[in-house]
C-alpha cells in the first residue's frame, strides 16, 4: 500500500492543521470552554495529541486556558476582523444607518446574519461612527 492509499483511507487527523481545526471544531455555541476529556471526546483525537497540540495552540494565542478548562482566544477573534465580507457588508450598510440616524437622532443599529455569526452595525449617537460587533447568531 502507498503512503497516499494509507492516508486517503486514515479518518484521524494527519497533519497539524487538521488536529488544530479538529480542536477548534469541538468547540459550538453550546459548548464555549471544555474541559481536557470533552475536547477529546468531541474532537476524537487521542488524549496526548489533544493536549500536545491545545498546548502550542495555546502559546500561538489559538486558545486560552484558565483553570482547567480550553477556551478559544481573543487572537482568533482579532483575526476574524480581518475578513474581507465583514468591512463590505459594513460600508454598504453604513450610509443607511448614517440616514436613519440622521431622521430619528437615536441609536440605531442592523445586523446580518450568516450562521453562526450574526454581524451587527451600531450607529451611536455623537460619534459619527459606526462599529462592527459580531455576535452568535443563536
Amino acid at each position: 500500500m502507498s503512503p497516499s492509499d494509507r492516508d486517503s483511507q486514515s479518518t484521524e487527523p494527519s497533519g497539524s492543521l487538521e488536529r488544530a481545526a479538529a480542536i477548534l471544531d469541538a468547540f459550538d455555541v453550546s459548548h464555549r470552554e471544555l474541559g481536557l476529556a470533552e475536547l477529546v471526546r468531541r474532537s476524537g483525537l487521542p488524549r496526548s495529541t489533544v493536549h500536545r497540540t491545545a498546548a502550542r495552540m495555546i502559546e500561538l494565542g489559538w486558545l486560552d486556558k484558565p483553570q482547567d478548562r480550553y477556551r478559544i482566544s481573543t487572537g482568533l477573534f482579532k483575526l476574524s476582523g480581518l475578513v474581507p465580507v465583514r468591512h463590505e457588508l459594513r460600508e454598504a450598510v453604513l450610509p443607511f444607518l448614517q440616514d436613519l440616524y440622521a431622521a430619528a437622532r437615536v441609536t440605531v443599529s442592523s445586523a446580518c446574519s450568516t450562521a453562526p455569526v450574526c454581524w451587527s452595525w451600531r450607529r451611536s449617537p455623537g460619534t459619527g461612527r459606526c462599529r462592527c460587533c459580531p455576535r452568535s447568531a443563536a
